[in-house]
């Protein structure tokens, strides 16, 4: 007797004999996990306030002694954004998060206090092989009382996607002097057609996708966040600005480019852009 059984049962049994992992597209370390790491240990203490990831939190205060905690996790190699969650609070305005990937580390400065919460905190994109670690200290120098730690969110990023790595050119500079990589800083508005063009046709090139991932990447929406685009003198937009690994401006484009000219673009600023030997 023969037995029939459907083409959605059937790949419902394939995909069932595969690892999960292959298909996650974000890894979450909360802080009672086991690859979570209390240094020293029991420093910090636990609370169930708020609107808190998984059951409860952790959260310290200011003293002598430096506390830490990691959050380690076991990924496949590829790009990640980064995310730490926090529930709404007067928790530390300048929390100070080092993210390790590969044989790199970056320290960025994060406010804690935050009306958004939950994964409101960007801690960037980054090459990751095997393993991924966030480390927060309590070193802080903010007026507020405590700092909180709570989950950390890896989630992988597309390659087919061109990628913002950095969410401030202050925090890029923080990156390329990590990792030697040059800068690259995009400037737009909503409203701006030449710029929204760029957006939609040069950096959706799949030759410009693979390029960038060469660059630390930055994009300013002076609309919404003229602060960051001023230090730069940019009066209209679209503006692209390559910049080597210390700041150093290297050119600057200040029109609508094509994909074929911004790859050459691309190869001149990284050509230009000369790291410390290590």
């Amino acid at each position: 007797m023969k037995t029939w059984f459907s083409g959605s049962y059937i790949a419902s049994i394939i995909l069932s004999l595969i690892p999960t992992m292959l298909f996650a597209a974000e890894i979450i370390i909360d802080n009672s996990d086991s690859t979570c790491f209390v240094t020293p240990a029991y420093s910090w203490q636990t609370s169930v306030w708020g609107d808190v990831y998984g059951a409860d939190k952790l959260y310290t205060t200011k003293s002598d002694i430096v506390k830490s905690v990691r959050w380690r996790a076991q990924l496949n190699p590829g790009r990640y954004r980064v995310f730490a969650w926090v529930n709404p609070a007067s928790y530390a305005s300048d929390a100070k998060y080092t993210i390790y990937y590969g044989q790199n580390s970056v320290t960025l400065i994060r406010n804690q206090t935050t009306a958004e919460g939950k994964w409101s905190i960007d801690l960037g994109v980054y090459d990751f092989d095997t393993v991924g670690e966030v480390v927060l200290t309590n070193e802080w120098q903010g007026p507020e009382q405590f700092i909180v730690a709570d989950a950390i969110k890896f989630v992988e990023v597309s390659t087919t996607e061109f990628s913002w790595s950095a969410k401030t050119p202050a925090d890029a500079l923080a990156m390329a002097k990590s990792s030697g990589k040059a800068i690259l800083l995009f400037f737009s508005t909503e409203k701006a057609t030449d710029a929204q063009k760029l957006l939609a046709e040069t950096l959706t090139d799949p030759t410009v996708v693979k390029w960038g991932m060469q660059f630390i990447t930055v994009h300013i929406q002076v609309d919404k966040n003229p602060e960051l685009a001023e230090p730069y003198g940019i009066y209209r937009v679209p503006v692209i600005i390559f910049q080597d690994y210390s700041g150093k401006e290297i050119h600057r484009i200040e029109q609508f480019i094509s994909a074929a000219e911004l790859v050459q673009e691309m190869n001149k600023a990284l050509a230009k852009n000369v790291p410390p030997v290590r």
